[in-house]
């Protein structure tokens, strides 16, 4: 026989205690009774009030749906506007949020169509760990079909963030798909330091070294610096840049016409002693300068600099069909340059 028994029906104001002292270690069931019919037990509080379970110091456990089947268990409603809010235990210790122990169970988390899920979105110091266990674990952070913005890590200046990924004895795997992507490291346009292999232990880094496809990497801009510490070898060959068709400033003046390559091919010189410029010398630098041009062409340092110990400003000249190769020895000064010829 089913019955409908009311507690505190029209009572305006009323404290209802179930499971008192005495019962403390005793179990206390709402809705235990078994009922033919597939009626929901509801506990629902009156508007504006709030409804509290265990508010009071306790050790115990609060189970909601521990014995759930095959139904759903909701917390939370799909149009509400306040914030659901779990928390876990302010000990040290581990505090289990969807503790799944059926390994064939899907545990989701699902925003709204604008709505966003934020972990460890306060000012809380704690350790958020996802894939935490000692058992082997696939961790999938967008991998679904639309189109995915991650980010990783505090993107104003004042987040002093440190991303660290970890990949224990294992690899680390960026872009191993077929897909045509493109990765951006350090493109943001605030000074930049990036370090790869800088660790103590030796180090194999690895560059586009597949040998079937051909792959262009470039390092840095026109006006980076790139330095190599060690030893730097090349199984194939180093391709210098070229400037295939230059012409010589005519007059003359010091300020002549940039030699911005490796290797500088002069082809026209309209008159005897028009002229090209050295860039700004870094001890190492290697400039070729090749004359195919009717008529003798000078060469010229920076303000200062001077080339074979013949004097700061001084011109150096390279005859027709002559090939010049100067080699910086000094950042500046009149010696900055020494400069070898070679005829055909």
């Amino acid at each position: 026989m089913l019955k409908k028994i009311g507690l505190g029906i029209l009572v305006l104001s009323f404290v209802f205690v179930m499971g008192g002292a005495g019962s403390a270690s005793a179990d206390l069931t709402l809705g235990a009774l078994s009922v033919a019919s597939s009626g929901a037990y509801t506990v629902t509080g009156a508007v504006g009030s709030a409804m509290n379970f265990a508010t009071t110091t306790t050790t115990g456990a609060i189970n909601i749906g521990t014995a759930l089947v095959s139904g759903a268990l909701t917390i939370g409603k799909s149009d509400m506007t306040s914030a659901v809010t779990i928390y876990g235990g302010t000990t040290t210790g581990a505090n289990s949020l969807f503790d799944n122990t059926t390994t064939s169970n899907t545990t989701i988390l699902a925003g709204q169509t604008s709505g966003t899920i934020a972990i460890g979105g306060t000012a809380g110091l704690g350790a958020i760990s996802i894939g935490a266990s000692t058992g082997a674990q696939a961790i999938n952070i967008g991998t679904g079909n639309a189109v995915k913005t991650i980010v990783v890590g505090n993107s104003t200046a004042g987040g002093a963030s440190i991303t660290t990924i970890h990949a224990g004895t294992g690899g680390l795997n960026l872009a191993t798909t077929a897909d045509a992507r493109t990765i951006a490291i350090g493109t943001g346009a605030a000074i930049q330091t990036w370090n790869i292999g800088t660790g103590n232990a030796v180090q194999t880094v690895h560059l586009a070294d597949n040998a079937s496809p051909a792959n262009a990497i470039t390092i840095g801009g026109a006006a980076s610096t790139t330095t190599v510490g060690g030893t730097l070898t090349s199984s194939s060959r180093f391709i210098k840049s070229v400037n295939t068709a230059l012409t010589a400033l005519a007059g003359g003046a010091q300020a002549g016409t940039a030699l911005t390559k490796d290797i500088n091919f002069v082809t026209t010189v309209a008159t005897t002693a028009d002229s090209v410029q050295l860039p700004v010398a870094v001890v190492g630098m290697d400039i070729t300068i090749i004359n195919r041009a009717a008529n003798s062409l000078n060469v010229f340092g920076q303000t200062g600099d001077g080339i074979n110990a013949g004097g700061a400003n001084a011109a150096y000249a390279v005859a027709t069909l002559v090939e010049a190769r100067c080699i910086a020895v000094a950042t500046s000064g009149a010696t900055a340059w020494e400069c070898q010829k070679l005829a055909r």
